[in-house]
């Protein structure tokens, strides 16, 4: 079973890692060095129907790039650059699926 890991732990990035924890799915959030101490593994999901579910996620830090299956991006367009130039060792065989609202940003990742 893949381990889906969410780069940019917004709002977004928590509904998803919250869907995808439902699904029965690996979750871990890549955290940049400065929320090293401020991680929580657990996520109060609450669903439209207003069921609580606590989801259980895994920290990841950018060291640990070596270790990701596959990456979802949630990051503001204007830092998705930075935060993969953070991820040094991530495999060239690792799927980044970026979720974004900018334009330009996938072909300037594909030149990374």
């Amino acid at each position: 079973m893949t381990e889906w890991t969410i780069l940019g732990a917004g709002a977004l990035g928590c509904v998803m890692a919250g869907l995808l924890r439902q699904r029965g799915e690996r979750v871990s959030f890549m955290l940049s060095a400065r929320h090293r101490g401020h991680f929580h593994p657990s996520l109060d999901l609450i669903t439209l129907s207003g069921r609580h579910e606590l989801i259980q996620s895994q920290p990841r830090f950018p060291e640990q790039a070596r270790q990701v299956e596959c990456l979802l991006v949630f990051t503001k367009a204007y830092q998705v650059l930075e935060a993969l130039k953070g991820l040094q060792g991530l495999p060239t065989s690792t799927p980044i699926i970026l979720f974004h609202n900018g334009l330009g940003v996938a072909e300037q990742v594909q030149e990374l």
